[in-house]
């Protein structure tokens, strides 16, 4: 498990939430709120419900619970 996904893990723990409200509260399955949360699919539409909602719950921002987002927006493109 990676330090993001420790933090954002305890983030969750402190805040009471289970992945099973989120995915109740957002309208996805549970399956995509694992995924979210472990730093996968992060840039699905829906993947960004899940985002906002845990950072809504848990007061802190969506940058500071998912860093390695930015991270791969900013990889440049391989060439072909």
């Amino acid at each position: 498990m990676s330090d993001h996904q420790r933090t954002r893990k305890a983030a969750l723990v402190l805040a009471g939430i289970t992945g099973v409200q989120i995915a109740e509260a957002v309208g996805v399955g549970e399956d995509l709120v694992s995924h979210v949360l472990a730093g996968r699919r992060l840039h699905m539409p829906e993947a960004l419900k899940v985002m906002g909602y845990v950072s809504a719950s848990t007061g802190k921002t969506i940058d500071e619970l998912w860093p390695e987002r930015s991270e791969v927006d900013s990889t440049p493109a391989q060439a072909g």
